[in-house]
């Protein structure tokens, strides 16, 4: 039940290839080594970041620890250095590492049965004694909970938000009415957010973030498509009233000097972190999604946009689509939070006389329309209608709500000042036929 071999690969395999540890924290605590000098290792190499992990860095944790001798000092760190083979099997070695430490703990209670026999009068009470050590044997089932459990905590919960006045547990959005329709987002929903080109996702998108982030929610935002800097730019925008011509161009009054100071200055606090990494691999998405919710739980994740994702496990759009989106569902379970998926559309819009998007418009795959908690498609008929009765209109059109209702909402855009004001409003122009998808 001991494989000293497998202890030193895992802890080779991280040193060969650092973002391993994500993964294999998911599997393995500190407690599951048998030998004591990989598991302070491997303890303190989850406390680092995986691009800070090498010999040298953690040489001087070790040491700063007080416990570099303890291992073997920097001789045991040099052997294990220039023992260092390929990762390839690193989860592989874990599962099993994770295996022997069950057996060993299974050991020790059918240990503690055996000598039960010893206290015991009679065989009826040996029978007792031993069955109820057996059965306090936990057998591993991830995200198991009692029934009775998380009734418990629910009315608890319930309790807690009736004393406080009544109102709903869910991530606000900042927008009231919006969050009153969807009861705010919960842990592990996901929400799809579809439309065509420059109707304002990656702008809505952040206004959401912004909102989140002002009541003190950390964000960590995805960005397959634009710079971190750009969005920025937009931001900061948003956030001093300063078109985004004037900040672009830099031709800035004594006036938009002090909106920008002043709007800077409420910002510069906010917990919003932006990866702008083109293509970027689900995997790796969740990865970076987990390394964040460790150091401080996430409140909301958003990608923009979903199609530009990779999986280097599925070929060709459909699938790739179909991979992604299962997987931004898994990654908002896993992590608790929720998440808001940006999403392009085809072009069959564009062949409608009536441009409002439909649920068949979602691009490449029917798998987000299973996945989606919420869909929403965002609509500017002044994009299609030059002289629109609904100009600085932005239309937010409710598809699917697995846990509310399907409603329909209306915003104030100013796109060079980048900011939302939720109105209500009914468009001149309405589709006559359509109906919205029931929720499920």
């Amino acid at each position: 039940m001991i494989n000293l071999e497998a202890e030193r690969a895992i802890i080779t395999s991280v040193l060969v290839k650092p973002k391993l540890i994500d993964d294999i924290i998911e599997i393995l605590q500190p407690s599951d080594f048998t030998d004591i000098s990989y598991g302070l290792i491997f303890n303190t190499l989850t406390a680092l970041d995986p691009k800070d992990i090498d010999i040298i860095s953690l040489a001087e944790n070790l040491s700063s620890k007080g416990i570099l001798e303890q291992v073997g000092g920097m001789s045991f760190l040099s052997d294990l250095f220039n023992g260092m083979a390929t990762s390839a099997n690193a989860l592989s070695y874990a599962r099993v590492l994770k295996d022997k430490s069950n057996l060993r703990g299974l050991g020790c209670k059918l240990r503690d049965a055996l000598m039960q026999l010893d206290t015991v009068e009679s065989y009826a009470d040996a029978v007792s004694s031993v069955g109820a050590i057996l059965e306090s044997t936990d057998i591993q089932v991830d995200g198991y909970k009692e029934f009775k459990d998380i009734v418990r905590g629910q009315m608890m919960n319930l309790d807690a938000r009736f004393k406080a006045g009544g109102g709903f547990d869910g991530l606000r959005t900042g927008f009231d009415s919006l969050d009153e329709t969807i009861m705010g987002l919960k842990p592990a929903d996901y929400w799809v957010i579809g439309a065509r080109p420059s109707m304002g996702k990656t702008a809505f998108s952040l206004a959401i973030c912004q909102n989140v982030a002002k009541a003190g929610g950390n964000v960590l935002y995805f960005s397959a498509e634009s710079s971190k800097e750009s969005l920025t730019d937009r931001v900061i925008t948003s956030c001093s009233g300063v078109d985004s011509k004037t900040i672009k161009s830099a031709r800035l009054t004594d006036e938009n000097w002090s909106s920008l100071s002043a709007g800077v200055s409420t910002i510069l606090d906010y917990s919003l972190s932006i990866i702008d990494i083109s293509g970027i691999d689900i995997s790796h998405a969740k990865a970076i999604a987990r390394k964040f919710n460790r150091k401080r739980k996430v409140d909301l994740i958003v990608v923009d946009y979903l199609q530009l994702m990779t999986c280097k496990t599925a070929k060709g759009d459909f699938e790739v689509a179909s991979a992604v989106s299962r997987g931004l569902k898994a990654m908002a379970k896993d992590t608790g939070c929720p998440i808001i998926a940006l999403a392009q559309l085809s072009r069959e819009v564009e062949k409608r006389q009536n441009k409002r998007p439909l649920m068949s418009d979602l691009r490449s795959t029917g798998q987000i329309e299973q996945d989606a908690d919420i869909i929403t498609f965002l609509y500017r008929d002044e994009y299609y209608n030059e002289d629109s009765p609904d100009k600085g209109i932005t239309e937010l059109t409710m598809r699917k709500s697995r846990d509310g209702e399907i409603k329909d909402h209306f915003f104030k855009s100013d796109f060079s000042t980048m900011r939302y004001e939720e109105i209500n409003y009914s468009p001149a122009q309405q589709e006559p036929t359509y109906k919205p998808f029931a929720g499920n």
